[in-house]
């Protein structure tokens, strides 16, 4: 059925169960539509389109209304084409729907079959027992949860009101609030305000919320709240005071923009709302006290109230944030006494107006405000009540803080590590030939004079018997000369006798070179007998590398970035390949100013140490291992971020 009357034209039409068109999301809109369907007769698919626009209010996935039996849930309606109905059903714990039913609402985070995370929020009917009408939200919309369940609180309230007309058979109250609501959309002005002792309507105080969220300014929304709420109460005076710290800040008053913040009328606001942090909760008093009212009376109240003649009560009403902490207060003074305004729907939409009022607080700080606030609010979590999960966390985080800075351990410096000696000698081919016997390999012991490799000498033999017979043959010409008396013969002769016993030395002295001899003993550090068989070489090619043991010392190759630890006469300890279980201690002795880069590691210092132990016996130039250099105390954090550190100083610049 179609809603008639004031409603005309506003309202989206409502049928029953032939209704398949899509509601508008304007938050007006599916007001009117909800009171059009609470207050006309109910259809058969009344909880259908009740989920499908208290879905729509609350901008959720899917609603539904369930009334709990003794067999399990009974489903009374939901919204069209929720193909996770049953799911949302079986999925939210009948220990959760209990709290629901006890106190009013209740939710909880449920994983869905698709992985994402979705958080059900239930929430109490008064027109069915056992009912709830329940709504799915993204996991993203987290931050919305606490404004969705206001809504569904208020939306509640719309159906004990529309029950209650039904059961009377007077549906005044509900058109009287159409037309009002109607007649603001229409002519722009604000609705007239009730009496301090009936309940206001429900679209008003979603308007009053509309209008402090248009607000961009701290200021603008704090004097919207107070003025609004004294316009729909008929009171006096609203104002609306601020927590600092723990301090109280009045920081609006109905109908004033201005006002001395000196004055002392603002300090008894102050004061009276101090009242109300200190207590955190409701304070009211009244020159008239009646048997049925329950007053918290405070000498701060009673002194604002001297100061403002004709005032009959002042009720101070704490508003809290998402933490459950008080962060303002309303203080409304009346001119009438009779009763306290029913609070429920205007604590609803202050709570809802907070959270916004905080943002604009926050905008219009200084950037050191703002960091304090929330340094303020870290510390608050970690020294206030509560919270002891972020409690332990920051103990073992304190604590672990303060081992890094406060435990030094030995730091050392790795560096590779190779033993050398200043003693040795290269041994190169004295004449050109091919080697014939090679005797000597890598790591030998070898004894002065040993023969180590020999040369084919068979060229050399050849020509040393052609030198002789040719001396031979020199010699006869010689005897022959010397008898025919031919002086210049003999002296030819002789001559070439003479040179060709100089190529007889010569080659007799190849011979001996022939043979390739220790000059000490040592240990051959290079020339690999199976390269060297065989092969053909030149005078001057380089054959063996021998060093004698003795005066050792170790090369150490440190990284760049370590070297600024290490000073002279540094103490260390070295480990060879061969004997890693024994520890080998030495002495800083020398370093070479010159930097090696080796491959991807980067460039490398060279620094020489010599033992501070006897050398053993077996100990052999060339042998490496992996030496640690003591560079004295350091705390764990050094030790740790030390790298890290000097890469950030590197990039910044510092």
């Amino acid at each position: 059925m179609t809603q008639e009357g004031p409603n005309e034209g506003i309202a989206p039409s409502i049928s029953t169960s032939t209704q398949k068109s899509v509601l508008s999301t304007k938050p007006s809109d599916l007001i009117n539509a909800l009171l059009s369907l609470l207050s006309s007769p109910r259809p058969i698919d009344f909880y259908d389109v009740y989920a499908r626009l208290i879905g729509g209010l609350c901008q959720a996935q899917f609603a539904i209304v369930l009334q709990l039996k003794e067999a399990g849930f009974q489903r009374l309606g939901g919204t069209e084409g929720a193909k996770e109905i049953d799911w949302l059903e079986h999925n939210f714990k009948k220990d959760r729907l209990a709290a629901c039913l006890e106190q009013g609402y209740s939710y909880e985070f449920v994983r869905n079959p698709d992985g994402l995370g979705s958080l059900l929020v239930a929430v109490r009917l008064v027109d069915v027992v056992d009912a709830v009408a329940m709504i799915s939200l993204p996991e993203r919309d987290r931050s919305h949860l606490k404004e969705a369940v206001i809504r569904m609180m208020l939306v509640k309230n719309l159906v004990l009101s529309a029950s209650e007309n039904q059961r009377s058979g007077a549906s005044d109250l509900l058109q009287d609030n159409q037309r009002n609501w109607q007649s603001k959309q229409t002519a722009g002005m604000a609705p007239a305000a009730p009496h301090l002792g009936t309940e206001s309507s429900i679209l008003n105080w979603l308007d009053l919320a509309a209008d402090v969220m248009n607000c961009r300014r701290f200021s603008a929304a704090a004097l919207s709240i107070v003025n609004g709420v004294a316009a729909r109460f008929t009171l006096r005076q609203v104002a609306l005071v601020w927590r600092s710290a723990a301090k109280a800040r009045l920081i609006a008053v109905s109908h004033l923009e201005r006002f001395e913040s000196n004055s002392p009328l603002v300090h008894s606001l102050e004061q009276a709302a101090q009242e109300v942090l200190a207590t955190d909760a409701l304070v009211s008093v009244c020159t008239i006290e009646t048997g049925t009212q329950s007053a918290s009376i405070g000498i701060a109240h009673l002194a604002l109230m001297e100061r403002m003649p004709g005032v009959r009560r002042i009720t101070s009403l704490p508003i809290r944030n998402n933490a459950g902490q008080t962060q303002a207060v309303l203080v409304m003074a009346a001119d009438v006494a009779d009763g306290i305004p029913e609070h429920s729907n205007l604590s609803l939409t202050l709570e809802l107006c907070l959270s916004w009022l905080i943002e604009l607080d926050r905008r219009q700080q200084y950037w050191w405000q703002r960091a304090g606030e929330w340094i303020g609010g870290k510390l608050q979590i970690v020294f206030g009540p509560g919270a002891y999960g972020v409690k332990l966390a920051s103990l073992i985080s304190l604590s672990l803080l303060i081992t890094l800075y406060a435990v030094e351990l030995p730091y050392h410096v790795d560096a590779s590590a190779q033993i050398t000696t200043d003693n040795t000698r290269v041994i190169t081919a004295q004449v050109e030939g091919r080697l014939k016997e090679v005797y000597a390999d890598v790591g030998d012991l070898v004894a002065g004079g040993q023969i180590m490799a020999l040369l084919d000498v068979t060229d050399l033999q050849q020509q040393r018997a052609e030198v002789q017979s040719d001396i031979e043959k020199y010699l006869a010409e010689e005897d022959k000369a010397r008898a025919s008396g031919n002086l210049a013969e003999l002296q030819v002769a002789r001559t070439r006798r003479e040179q060709s016993l100089s190529r007889v030395k010569r080659i007799e002295y190849q011979l001996q070179q022939a043979e390739t001899k220790a000059p000490f003993a040592g240990v051959v550090v290079e020339g690999e007998k199976r390269e060297l068989s065989g092969s053909t070489v030149r005078r001057g090619d380089k054959l063996y590398r021998i060093a004698e043991v003795r005066d050792l010392y170790v090369v150490l190759q440190v990284p760049e970035r370590d070297l600024r630890e290490i000073r002279m006469a540094s103490q260390g300890e070295l480990r060879l390949l061969g004997e890693p279980g024994k520890t080998i201690p030495f002495a800083i002795s020398n370093f070479v100013p010159m930097a090696q880069v080796k491959g991807e590691e980067g460039n490398h210092f060279l620094l020489k140490a010599k033992f501070t132990e006897q050398t053993a016996s077996w100990w052999r130039p060339g042998m490496t291992g992996l030496a640690k250099i003591e560079v004295g105390p350091r705390n764990l954090f050094w030790i740790l971020f030390h790298p890290t550190v000097d890469r950030i100083r590197l990039w910044l610049w510092l």
